[in-house]
């Protein structure tokens, strides 16, 4: 076994037994509120894995994937996808004569159909549909 194949599987050990784990020393709250000013900052947007978020939170990985877990009962890229949609819904209104292929891509989906289709099943209707319906009841 080489020894890049032997760190990796001593990775995944170190991940199913949290006994393992470092401690964490963080205050209270500094996840969320990290999260919170990642959000602000726009980089929700980003394609990026939950290692490099991690990164740039000033987090381990697992202290991240933890959170999510024990926090949100959820996956990281699942909570951003939600995130994305939540203010892909706010631009619809903010921005009435943005077309909602550009309002998928100022939130990090790049694809208009998979945009369509990911705002269709949280919302039930299509981005126009939704925008259509909202602005009309202001």
């Amino acid at each position: 076994m080489n020894g890049k194949r032997l760190t990796r599987i001593l990775g995944t050990l170190k991940r199913l037994n949290p006994a393992r784990r470092e401690k964490s020393t963080l205050p209270p709250g500094y996840v969320s509120k990290a999260l919170e000013k990642w959000i602000d900052d726009g980089r929700f947007a980003e394609e990026s894995s939950v290692e490099t978020v991690s990164v740039q939170l000033g987090l381990a990985p697992w202290m991240l994937t933890d959170y999510f877990r024990n926090e949100h009962g959820t996956r990281f890229t699942t909570w951003r996808k939600e995130i994305r949609l939540s203010k892909a819904a706010e631009l619809l209104l903010e921005k009435p004569e943005m077309p909602a292929s550009k309002v998928g891509e100022m939130v990090g989906i790049k694809d208009k159909s998979n945009f369509r289709n990911q705002f269709r099943k949280k919302t039930g209707l299509t981005p126009t549909q939704w925008r259509a319906r909202h602005t009309a009841s202001l």
